[in-house]
């Protein structure tokens, strides 16, 4: 379990950078699928022509690939580094572990929302959470 524990206020405070970071996720992902795509209809063209001459297209697609799964693992690193728990990168579903009344509870925050409103018990998920 995670030493890390935090307030209210503080995991408020966090709300504004998660929205950006899981703005920048989601671009990241649109460009990471769209480039996939085109990777996969460049390799099926080829598999269906013979025709080999694409070895520049096929390393720039590559590294397009590389950078953006790089900036969204570095974004989840960061957020993680923190304490906070990433339950659901495309929804954007975060935890922060804290504590209520001497037990551990989870405030939990779904990107869109303004502030944490709502909250679980460790062994809940998002779907027993509850409001603050």
């Amino acid at each position: 379990m995670n030493s890390k524990f935090f307030n209210i206020q503080d995991a408020n405070n966090l709300i504004p950078w998660l929205e950006s970071c899981f703005k920048t996720i989601k671009i990241s992902q649109k460009k990471l699928n769209s480039t996939h795509n085109k990777y996969i209809k460049l390799k099926d063209k080829i598999s269906g022509n013979g025709f080999t001459n694409h070895a520049t297209t096929f390393s720039s697609l590559e590294s397009e690939i590389k950078i953006e799964q790089t900036k969204i693992d570095e974004i989840l690193k960061k957020i993680s580094v923190l304490g906070i728990i990433i339950r659901d990168i495309n929804l954007g579903i975060i935890d922060f572990p804290s504590i209520s009344n001497e037990n551990h509870i989870f405030l939990c925050w779904k990107m869109g929302e303004s502030y944490i409103k709502y909250w679980h018990l460790q062994d809940e998920g998002f779907n027993q959470r509850k409001l603050l």
